[in-house]
């Protein structure tokens, strides 16, 4: 009875929440439990400064004929989240004021919400499976919010133009990325990786390593399953149907390389600017061809920014989509033992959350 008794100290917790939730899993280490809050902390601030900052500006340099700069560069018209809005209800454009508002203006948040709601909620209120169905939908639709660079992204290159002036010389007019798009880029591609990160955290804890023999080679097309639920037995996919999938991702394949080419939209510039340009005030574009006037449609093309923009265009818009259709035609058709086919799945699943061109026929529409 004289003996002194230890009692342990629980752990402080976060507010709201819950020891059985996936921040207190064990599998969890101890620096993700606050740096995951952290992390979409930050995302949170860099989304909403972004949104009330300047995002770009149209600038003006005059040049002489000589090559020298008359002044620096003047500042016409600055870009913002706000502004454009009230530009674009103004002109009447409510369909796509609406799409810009949700996808840059609400989305980014609910998404970060939903996460924090994710990591910190309690199996009780939120059960696995349904958190599973939260940040599964939650990666592959997070990448809606970049709708807002590609239009700006657009605007940079639908800008750039150069204007002769008898007896004045040369007008150049830049659209020059500023704060506000550098934050919400960045701010971006922080919450689709910390997206990727969550759901792969809810799955470990969700199934613990067991190890599986690999088993023979065998292509996911050619695959017999188990079909349990309807209580059909073993059954496997027709040859007409992998034949199928298979011209399928193809010719998905050959579209994206081939439409990424071609010429598939315009800009008509009207009014004072249209007279102004003379022949010059229709301009076509294609996916490639915006990717490559983005250097030309600033004043300084040798940036880091610029470039980084650049390299994130491409990446989104071309690379991701074909190293998904590629991961898939390969997942489908190649025989690979069940560890190397874990691999390409998850790289096809990743590549799907980060293949944006079909945000960037939207920013076109």
């Amino acid at each position: 009875m004289d003996e002194k008794l230890e009692v342990e100290t629980p752990l402080p917790k976060m507010p709201f929440a819950s020891s059985s939730s996936l921040m207190y899993h064990p599998t969890i280490h101890p620096a993700l439990k606050f740096g995951f809050p952290a992390i979409l902390l930050l995302a949170f601030i860099l989304f909403l400064s972004s949104n009330l900052t300047v995002g770009a500006s149209v600038d003006l340099l005059v040049t002489r004929a000589n090559g020298n700069n008359l002044t620096s560069l003047i500042n016409i018209y600055s870009f913002s989240l706000g502004s454009t809005l009230r530009e674009m209800v103004q002109a009447g454009v409510y369909l796509l004021m609406l799409l810009i508002l949700f996808c840059s203006g609400i989305w980014p948040y609910i998404k970060l919400v939903l996460m924090m709601v994710s990591w910190v909620a309690s199996t009780r209120r939120l059960p696995p499976i349904k958190r599973e169905k939260i940040l599964y939908y939650l990666d592959s639709l997070g990448k809606f919010s970049l709708i807002d660079a590609y239009v700006l992204v657009l605007m940079m290159v639908a800008f750039r133009y150069e204007l002769e002036v008898e007896g004045v010389g040369t007008l150049n007019v830049y659209v020059t990325p500023k704060y506000g798009f550098y934050s919400f880029l960045f701010a971006t591609i922080m919450s689709l990786i910390s997206g990727h990160c969550m759901l792969f955290l809810h799955r470990r804890t969700m199934l613990p390593y067991i190890p599986v023999f690999s088993g023979r080679y065998e292509a996911l097309g050619k695959h017999i399953f188990d079909d349990k639920r309807n209580n059909r037995g073993l059954v496997r996919l027709t040859k007409r149907f992998r034949r199928t999938i298979v011209f399928a991702l193809f010719l998905a394949l050959v579209l994206i390389c081939v439409g990424a080419g071609l010429k598939s939209f315009h800009f008509v510039f009207s009014g004072v600017a249209g007279t102004a340009l003379g022949e010059d005030n229709s301009r076509a574009f294609s996916l490639v061809s915006i990717g490559e006037h983005i250097p030309q449609s600033v004043n300084d093309s040798s940036s880091f920014g610029i470039h980084w923009i650049t390299l994130c265009y491409i990446f989104f818009a071309l690379i991701m989509p074909i190293v998904c259709l590629l991961a898939l035609l390969v997942l489908f058709i190649v025989p690979m033992r069940l560890k190397m086919q874990q691999f390409v799945f998850l790289v096809a699943e990743v590549t799907n959350a980060w293949s944006a061109v079909e945000v960037f026929v939207i920013a076109i529409l």
